[in-house]
């Protein structure tokens, strides 16, 4: 193998020999008085490209500002093992420190199935538990309120299958997108607030029996005649 003397101490393929390297040396003063470049280098530097992944404290499992969009109930078996939303005390799980909390909250779904609240990310989805929580700061309410938002949203604009056959009609959701099973899950939130707002107005109307007087009740004329027949008799 031939050695050029010439290029011993360069190491650049010989094609390159007409391209300046980056960082070469000057070969003229600068002018002070030039525009300045807004794209120069600072001696030297080259800035990184700009990164278009978030910061991983933006991500949905640290800011629940990006996670409340993206929540969604999910169905899971009976049996299905987890922490009972309803039986979740914030303050003891802030207390105990180091202690992880991985189960997912669990909340009570139709026909006695489970129902799990999950953030799709991609090609699997984040179950949300008790460390979410506590990341989030915020209450199981929240978590609720925002899942069935998000599934109102998602049903207002997803179609309906309705299949007729005489005096058959099936109504169901096949949309593949994996939120249809869901869907029973929003119709009977529907109808616990349906029975909710029923319950209150009916303990209204017997709290306002309860504080009518007597003198308001109207008296018959026959209850009125038997009065004064008593009084006066």
């Amino acid at each position: 193998m031939d050695i050029d003397p010439e290029r011993t101490l360069d190491h650049r393929p010989a094609e390159l020999d007409d391209v300046a390297p980056e960082g070469a040396l000057r070969d003229a003063p600068p002018d002070p008085l030039a525009p300045i470049d807004p794209n120069a280098p600072v001696s030297g530097h080259v800035p990184p490209a700009e990164s278009a992944h978030r910061s991983a404290a933006l991500a949905p499992e640290h800011d629940w500002s990006a996670a409340a969009g993206l929540i969604l109930p999910a169905f899971r078996p009976v049996g299905t093992q987890g922490m009972p939303i309803e039986a979740v005390d914030l303050e003891a799980l802030a207390a105990a420190q180091g202690k992880s909390y991985t189960q997912p909250l669990l909340d009570e779904g139709p026909c006695g199935l489970a129902v799990v609240y999950a953030m799709s990310a991609g090609g699997f989805d984040i179950i949300v538990n008790g460390d979410h929580l506590l990341s989030w700061r915020i209450t199981p309410q929240d978590i609720q309120d925002a899942a069935i938002a998000n599934l109102a949203a998602w049903s207002a604009t997803a179609p309906w299958t309705d299949e007729v056959s005489g005096h058959r009609r099936l109504l169901s959701s096949d949309t593949g997108e994996g939120n249809d099973a869901a869907r029973a899950h929003l119709v009977m939130a529907r109808i616990r607030q349906l029975y909710a707002v029923e319950a209150e107005a009916k303990k209204m109307e017997d709290a306002a029996k309860a504080e009518e007087k007597p003198e308001d009740k109207g008296v018959s004329e026959e209850e009125a005649a038997a009065g004064l027949g008593a009084l006066f008799g």
